[in-house]
């Protein structure tokens, strides 16, 4: 992300509910939960990158009755750079059928609104939000050892019809390197943006 957008993020979105970096440092955010743990890191494009967890947020907004996931399903983690990635966590024994799609739009529902308030009146600023592209990924940690063949890095990664599918090898990995991974990605046409996702409403 660019400096200008950082600091708008900066000064409008409460400290403690994300992590930041600049540019080609590393990122690194943890996704904690009662059967599992896990860190994404990365390393940053642009001039600024931030990630987040919408549950961290809504716990700092501290308006919501209930627990921190109130009010509808969201992604697990959300991370702005150049472009924007919408992770989901799938820990089961198999993949399946299992269907992303509500967690994915929960997540784009708060990523608007949080832009929206990021951006403000500034109308250039929010244009350029809106133009980013957005992928959206989901981790699949197999709940026992599967045999697969190993893979560099520990994961397999693919794209599926509309979201990525990246698969541990292993459910004792704790760290995710998606360096490599976000240039796989690059080149792809399988993504949406701000403006044209469609609504849950």
């Amino acid at each position: 992300m660019k400096a200008d957008f950082f600091e708008r993020f900066h000064k409008t979105i409460t400290e403690d509910s994300y992590e930041y970096q600049s540019r080609k440092k590393r990122l690194v955010q943890l996704i904690h939960e009662d059967d599992y743990e896990i860190s994404l890191s990365y390393v940053v494009s642009g001039d600024y990158a931030v990630s987040f967890r919408i549950e961290d947020i809504k716990a700092a907004a501290n308006y919501l009755k209930g627990h921190d996931r109130a009010a509808g399903k969201d992604n697990d983690c959300t991370i702005i750079d150049d472009c924007i990635y919408q992770f989901e966590v799938k820990h089961v024994k198999h993949i399946g059928n299992a269907n992303p799609k509500p967690q994915f739009l929960g997540g784009l529902q708060w990523l608007r609104h949080l832009m929206w308030l990021v951006a403000a009146s500034d109308n250039d600023m929010l244009k350029v939000i809106s133009k980013l592209p957005i992928y959206n990924i989901v981790i699949f940690i197999p709940k026992h050892g599967r045999g697969m063949v190993r893979h560099k890095g520990n994961a397999m990664f693919m794209q599926k019809d509309d979201h990525f599918l990246l698969t541990l090898d292993n459910p004792a990995i704790k760290m995710i390197d998606l360096t490599k991974f976000k240039w796989q990605m690059s080149g792809s046409s399988n993504y949406t943006t701000i403006s044209d996702a469609v609504s849950l409403i």
